[in-house]
């Protein structure tokens, strides 16, 4: 479901707004911008999700909605990003298990 709201929604909105008046010269930093925009309004859900707010917590946030915007934006699906999100909790998870 996030991956829907985040990337398939709040991310294109981002874009296509963002770029629907750009030239090409700079699509490619409002590309950036967009990224970087949705990274912030996902972090920002999530720091009131519960999540524990250490440096590693709000650092791997900041770094899968980041890496999930642009597996959408690169692979034009949403499953890559979905998959990847899955790998990423799955990983996250084991990781907290095994150190315990």
């Amino acid at each position: 479901m996030e991956e829907v709201a985040f990337r398939g929604g709040v991310y294109n909105i981002l874009r296509n707004g963002l770029l629907s008046t750009a030239n090409k010269e700079k699509q490619i930093l409002l590309e950036v911008v967009a990224v970087i925009l949705q990274t912030a309004i996902f972090l920002g859900i999530h720091c009131f999700g519960g999540i524990p707010q250490t440096l590693f917590g709000l650092s791997s946030i900041v770094v899968v909605g980041a890496v999930c915007a642009l597996a959408y934006r690169f692979g034009k699906s949403l499953w890559v990003p979905v998959m990847l999100h899955i790998a990423w909790n799955t990983g996250l998870y084991a990781w907290q298990f095994a150190t315990a």
